[in-house]
């Protein structure tokens, strides 16, 4: 029966490596780079502008599952991991834009321009062209127009006016003098 020597040496030298590594994976290091030439604004064809700092609002997914097609957190080869599309846990909720990006076309890809956002402290992608178009972020010119408030303010001509005054003055709520006085307003506009 042999017995094995460890040296404090290795055993030090073991303990080193491994905090690195473990170091290294909690790193920014560790995380996807998001590739392009950083901007500090951005507008896209439907005319929004994107500031560095500005507030992205998450509508929802577009995929079946209710996940976003182009929100994404990209492929991380250095740890291994694939490309994952956020889920619909982000339905509804807004993100803050830490940096844009232009990212030139490849093989893979066209040219476009991404938002770097950082739900959880992982940095992801949202392509602002896409996104906008799709409807998975509401911007202000993707909104679809409000019909509940030209539904629920119907136009009232001056006749229907001077039938409610009519009415109040009969009823004796309003006096002679008040019926003339909005008489005489309404048909002066």
């Amino acid at each position: 029966m042999s017995i094995i020597y460890k040296s404090p040496y290795l055993v030090c030298m073991k303990k080193l490596l491994l905090i690195f590594f473990l170091s290294l994976l909690s790193s920014p290091y560790a995380q996807a780079q998001i590739p392009g030439k950083s901007v500090t604004e951005y507008t896209t064809k439907m005319g929004t502008t994107f500031h560095k700092g500005d507030t992205i609002f998450f509508a929802m997914g577009t995929t079946d599952g209710g996940a976003y097609r182009y929100a994404y957190i990209p492929a991380n080869y250095l740890i291994g991991l694939p490309e994952t599309h956020y889920g619909s846990v982000y339905n509804n909720n807004r993100l803050v834009i830490k940096d844009i990006r232009v990212q030139a076309a490849n093989k893979r890809m066209a040219p476009r321009t991404v938002a770097v956002v950082s739900p959880g402290g992982v940095n992801g992608c949202v392509d602002l062209e896409s996104a906008e178009a799709a409807g998975e972020i509401t911007t202000k010119n993707n909104r679809k127009p409000s019909s509940t408030s030209a539904a629920q303010a119907p136009i009232s001509s001056v006749a229907d006016e001077l039938l409610k005054l009519k009415g109040l003055l009969d009823s004796g709520v309003i006096t002679k003098e008040e019926f003339d006085q909005q008489k005489t307003k309404l048909l002066s506009k």
